[in-house]
């Protein structure tokens, strides 16, 4: 079932009522699919998390990890510099046709509410992943 994921299943499934469990639906994150080039999946990995956090807010430190490492594959190595390309990254997707966007408008309200007060979680993250590199 896992591999299966979409897209629509985890923001469905992050709705209050949904039945879903957040273990579960941090589960179904983990094996959510995106793309093997690494600007897709920062884009991807953040829209999702970003949708789903718009809905479970508590969850967005636990979500941000994948979009992180793509990120990180991308050059990006400080939480500024997370903020600004994800910033840049949502105002590019709000040139597409609405029914093409990967960022709602929940969504993107969501990450300009609170990725800031992410900072210190963001550039952990960073840092962990440096460390796993230079091993």
């Amino acid at each position: 079932m896992l591999a299966n994921i979409h897209r629509s299943d985890l923001v469905a499934h992050s709705i209050a009522g949904s039945g879903v469990t957040d273990s579960d639906l941090l589960g179904e994150f983990e094996a959510y699919p995106v793309s093997y080039n690494a600007e897709a999946a920062f884009c991807g990995y953040l829209s999702v998390a970003c949708e789903i956090a718009a809905q479970r807010p508590h969850l967005l430190g636990r979500l941000l990890p994948k979009a992180i490492d793509a990120a990180y594959c991308m050059g990006v190595d400080s939480a500024e510099g997370f903020i600004a390309y994800a910033s840049s990254c949502i105002d590019k997707d709000a040139l597409h046709e609405p029914e093409h966007r990967q960022f709602s408008p929940e969504a993107s309200a969501h990450f300009r509410r609170s990725l800031n007060g992410h900072l210190t979680t963001i550039q952990a993250v960073l840092m962990q992943i440096a460390s796993r590199h230079d091993e």
